[in-house]
């Protein structure tokens, strides 16, 4: 079972990256220590709107910075792909018959978007994001949903992860789970998974298989 941003594409460096523009234009500095709190949560987890404002110490035009950050990112992404390792993944879980999901605390449109963009719609039996569900990550809701769809027990599913909050979701929903970090995320503690590994590129089926039965 697959997160989706940081892990099939790393939206998550482009995303960080817009707002550092976005505060240095403002005069301050986005802390990663801060910004890893919203890594693979849900928007409730915490506000960067609200954070350069306590930074700032006074209000902002919120919509012109939506507005520029947005186009930063788009510009950074025009060309983004894949993750490497998750097309080969894919491709060995189909020919083996092995249900694919993800469990994603962005929106529905965004991943399913991503997915069409990448050709990657039909990869996967459920996508199951956070407007389907009452709590996004780090709580459990988005992964037993997914076992839910899937109808397959948590104890037969193998969650691939990039952050912090998305491997406690993993967890807490009861799931193995594979660290896999990306440049954003490896400077964390994710210890708390049972496995890691730097790359999708070293997951074969049968690394899942053996990891399962250990």
């Amino acid at each position: 079972m697959f997160d989706f941003d940081g892990l099939i594409a790393d939206t998550e460096t482009p995303e960080f990256e817009s707002w550092c523009a976005e505060f240095r234009e403002h005069g301050v500095e986005l802390d990663i220590e801060e910004w890893i709190k919203c890594v693979g949560a849900g928007p409730s987890a915490w506000d960067v709107f609200d954070h350069l404002e306590a930074l700032l110490g006074a209000p902002y035009d919120r919509a012109a910075v939506s507005s520029r950050r947005r186009e930063r990112f788009v510009a950074l992404t025009k060309e983004m792909e894949v993750m490497p390792g998750v097309r080969e993944l894919l491709v060995e879980a189909r020919s083996e018959g092995v249900p694919c999901a993800i469990a994603s605390s962005s929106e529905g449109g965004w991943v399913n978007g991503y997915l069409s963009r990448f050709g990657l719609v039909d990869a996967f039996q459920t996508v199951v994001t956070r407007d389907m569900v009452a709590n996004p990550k780090p709580a459990p809701d988005l992964y037993l949903e997914a076992c839910l769809r899937l109808g397959t027990e948590v104890d037969c599913v193998v969650a691939l992860e990039d952050s912090v909050n998305g491997v406690t979701s993993a967890r807490s929903a009861g799931l193995y789970c594979i660290a896999v970090p990306n440049q954003i995320t490896s400077r964390f503690d994710l210890s708390h998974a049972d496995h890691r590994v730097d790359s999708l590129s070293l997951v074969q089926l049968r690394t899942v298989r053996e990891l399962l039965s250990t």
